[in-house]
């Protein structure tokens, strides 16, 4: 039987927080444990994890770093499953979420699933799938080039595959964007398998997301493919990945108007 890690970063959401556990609390398929990876919290979200009295739930103090990829890693580092699901602490699951999503890796014989969401807004408005474009049932590196199609609150990845991606980024300047650069990774190991059925009940709600020091697209891309350019330079996959990441570099320096393309690109 699989079992299912489910890492939940936090700060300083102790009501959306347990809305969020109580939501895996009532998959259909029953978790092994859910690791509330606490950001540095000072509100009282450690008191009510404990009133919970539930063995499943942890909560794990990771001080006060204000980048959810520390809490995230370390959550990884220490969970017991060999299958690990993401779920961001404003956002929620409805409850065949991980039934459907083992199922879903089971017949399209990858490692890692992701699927639509409900976007919420700030008052509890429901506005419909997340994603209305037409994505495919397999996301390759290829489709993760142009553009991210996982939403963070639906990854459900291998252990194996996480920790051959060596974790999300933890650079600052990746703050904000680190989930992209970590699908990039699991992409080159395995395809996304993708439903297109919302599973995830994702908040979006600027006054409350953490979101990058500037909004640039090309900037944010630069930063992202030279993080991913590197990683796969240093890791051992196909040369395919290195030379695709290199021309995304480039591509978005071109864009940012760098007139010289970095020495260490070559």
């Amino acid at each position: 039987m699989n079992k299912v890690s489910v890492i939940i970063p936090t700060y300083n959401r102790c009501a959306e927080l347990m809305l969020a556990i109580n939501s895996v609390l009532n998959q259909t398929y029953e978790v092994h444990e859910i690791l509330v990876c606490d950001d540095g919290s000072t509100d009282n979200s450690q008191l009510r994890i404990f009133e919970l009295n539930n063995d499943k739930v942890k909560w794990i103090d990771c001080g006060r770093n204000g980048m959810p990829s520390i809490p995230r890693n370390k959550g990884m580092k220490i969970a017991e499953g060999n299958w690990f699901a993401f779920l961001d602490s404003d956002d929620a699951w409805l409850p065949k979420k991980i039934e459907t999503q083992l199922s879903l890796a089971e017949t399209m014989k990858t490692s890692a699933v992701s699927c639509n969401a409900f976007r919420i807004d700030a008052n509890g408005i429901n506005h419909g799938p997340y994603q209305r474009d037409i994505i495919p049932e397999r996301i390759t590196t290829n489709h993760l080039l142009k553009t991210n199609l996982v939403i963070c609150s639906s990854a459900l990845i291998k252990r194996s595959v996480c920790e051959k991606a060596i974790g999300f980024p933890e650079s600052k300047s990746m703050r904000a964007i680190e989930d992209y650069a970590f699908w990039l990774r699991i992409s080159t190991l395995s395809d996304f398998a993708y439903s297109s059925e919302s599973f995830v009940n994702y908040r979006d709600d600027a006054s409350t997301s953490i979101r990058s020091d500037d909004d640039d697209t090309w900037k944010q891309r630069e930063r992202i493919f030279i993080d991913f350019h590197e990683w796969c330079k240093n890791t051992k996959v196909d040369k395919k990945y290195v030379l695709w990441s290199r021309s995304e570099v480039k591509r978005a320096m071109k864009m940012n108007g760098a007139g010289v393309i970095k020495r260490w690109m070559y």
